[in-house]
């Protein structure tokens, strides 16, 4: 019987690729967020992106809604960046990318619409229960004086979601911080690391959740029916041509 091996290198070497430019991507949003500017600001160009994954990769992330493209036209004189959306998969040399909107859970910060604007009315620090706390060293999660749950075992990827909670101040999502592994799903692993956070909870007060990218993790209270925006843009290759306005 023909035995048909699978080409295991490129595959890995793919999956690497698209790590590389989504981190690349999600570290530009982060940043964006954190200035509270538009995350066009922080815009990575494609050379930068080049540097660890190929176009064809680009291109498959685009035409999947994963990334936003468009081509920077901003003149010297502008106080911020202008682009022109792309409408095709030509990317030329000035092309800029950007976590599309529905792949970046901290994009709602970003967003003056009615619906984001009454998800952060019910923000934590607004409601009558206290911020979560993450305790790494009793290995404890606390909201006020209650006990949420106690990690006795060895949990190391539901350590590291819990300390990038409490490293940044608890918003209502967060970039996987799971480093990537050789041969791991990332987005199984992920999924599997938010069940266990929600299991063997002593005060079931809150819950963590994905919103369905695989790529970020969030939280909500256990009676909350709120959960942080997921508005999906259309698909790019249904979008328009048109410009970006600068300033």
């Amino acid at each position: 019987m023909l035995r048909v091996d699978r080409p295991q290198g490129r595959a890995t070497a793919e999956s690497r690729g698209r790590l590389f430019v989504i981190k690349a991507l999600s570290d530009a949003a982060r940043a964006a967020s954190a200035s509270n500017c538009d995350r066009w600001e922080f815009a990575v160009e494609i050379e930068h992106l080049l540097r660890g994954a190929d176009v064809t990769e680009l291109r498959l992330l685009w035409q999947q809604g994963v990334v936003e493209v468009a081509v920077e036209t901003t003149a010297n004189d502008k106080p911020k960046r202008c682009f022109e959306k792309l409408s095709n998969l030509s990317f030329p040399a000035r092309s800029c990318f950007v976590l599309a909107m529905a792949h970046d859970p901290l994009a709602h910060r970003r967003s003056s619409s009615p619906q984001v604007s009454n998800v952060e009315a019910n923000a934590v620090g607004s409601g009558t229960l206290p911020r979560p706390h993450w305790d790494p060293l009793d290995r404890t999660l606390m909201v006020g004086d209650r006990l949420v749950k106690r990690l006795r075992r060895p949990a190391a990827n539901q350590v590291k979601i819990l300390d990038a909670f409490e490293e940044e101040g608890w918003p209502r999502g967060i970039y996987d911080p799971l480093p990537p592994e050789d041969g791991a799903n990332s987005k199984r692993r992920l999924h599997n690391t938010i069940n266990k956070l929600n299991s063997g909870l002593l005060a079931p007060l809150l819950r963590f959740h994905g919103i369905g990218d695989g790529l970020s993790v969030c939280w909500g209270w256990a009676d909350d029916d709120l959960k942080p925006d997921t508005i999906a843009e259309s698909n790019p290759r249904n979008r328009p041509r048109r410009k970006r306005q600068c300033g």
